[in-house]
């Protein structure tokens, strides 16, 4: 609990260039979705009985876990902060996945 009272500010309007997290919060959403049709696809080649071992699926299956991930993290934070809410923690965390 004390590293919430110390490490976190709560602050409103951070980003003075930033109008509207809107945009970032749709097309973040417009990605994960094509995302989730990829993942589903990938997998279902493993299913498949022509597709169980076509090349470069187990790859790109293993390159979706972490993308997957981070897309989710990156649509959460831009929710919190077109409500509104900011902080250094989402500040930073937002500024590691556009790198």
């Amino acid at each position: 609990m004390e590293f919430l009272r110390s490490e976190v500010k709560v602050l409103y309007n951070y980003d003075p260039y930033r109008q509207s997290w809107a945009p970032v919060v749709e097309r973040l959403s417009y990605s994960l979705n094509a995302e989730q049709m990829v993942c589903s696809m990938t997998t279902q080649l493993f299913h498949f009985p022509g597709t169980q071992n076509l090349k470069g699926n187990a790859e790109l299956h293993r390159h979706l876990v972490p993308a997957s991930y981070h897309r989710v993290t990156a649509l959460g934070c831009a929710k919190r902060l077109h409500r509104g809410e900011t902080s250094s923690i989402h500040h930073k965390s937002t500024n590691r996945l556009c790198e």
